[in-house]
């Protein structure tokens, strides 16, 4: 049975890394969600991990940090759970994968639909590798 956990090496916290994603990332869609997404080759920024994300909730949208953070827990428990497929994809295609997953809606949703566009835009990002 596959690890269903989000370790800190799955997670993208260099600067250097995260500006080089917004800056020649690839961006796509599903609301309430948004993505930037990069591939990398295996010599640019070495780490253990082949996919690595950042979750992203914006004050401008959500003044209150328990709204933020609510919103985060949500898309990490769904990242969390369908992540299995995107890692094989990026396994056998032999690249590094970096994303950026932003909320990008003024409302408050449920975990129903923000699971549904996380899981469309992991299908989109596997069928465009």
């Amino acid at each position: 049975m596959p690890c269903n956990g989000l370790p800190k090496e799955e997670i993208l916290r260099t600067l250097g890394a995260i500006d080089a994603l917004f800056t020649g990332g690839r961006r796509t869609s599903s609301m309430p969600i948004r993505c930037v997404w990069r591939t990398l080759g295996p010599e640019e920024f070495p780490s253990e991990a082949n996919v690595e994300v950042l979750f992203s909730v914006p004050k401008k949208f959500f003044k209150r940090a328990n709204k933020r953070n609510l919103l985060r827990r949500r898309m990490k428990e769904s990242y969390r759970l369908s992540k299995h497929a995107l890692a094989e994809s990026v396994a056998a295609k032999g690249v590094r994968l970096h994303i950026a997953l932003i909320y990008s809606s003024k409302e408050l949703s449920d975990y129903a639909t923000i699971n549904e566009a996380v899981n469309r835009i992991l299908e989109q990002i596997c069928g465009r590798l």
